[in-house]
């Protein structure tokens, strides 16, 4: 799947109200998404936000999350919409 389609499907995912923060904290962020396979998990562990937005730190346990794991500009749309979510955070 490309980025763009993945950007669209993780836009797609907050529109509908399928990604919810289920915890943040100083040391990280956790979220569930609610996919059409099932519900998955997706979480980053930095130090700030501002380390959060610049790092490619997150991981899903969706099934692309788990094969691309680690992999820079990679991440799955759970983990795109996690991310712009918590940029919206950024802007509140």
């Amino acid at each position: 799947m490309s980025l763009a389609e993945r950007v669209e499907k993780a836009r797609r995912l907050i529109e509908q109200g399928r990604v919810r923060p289920a915890s943040a904290d100083p040391y990280g962020f956790l979220f569930v998404s609610q996919g059409a396979s099932g519900r998955y998990l997706t979480a980053a562990l930095p130090a700030t936000r501002a380390e959060l937005l610049r790092a490619p730190a997150w991981s899903c346990t969706c099934r692309w999350g788990r094969e691309h794991s680690g992999e820079p500009d990679n991440e799955c749309a759970h983990a795109l919409a996690a991310r712009y979510q918590v940029e919206r955070m950024n802007d509140d």
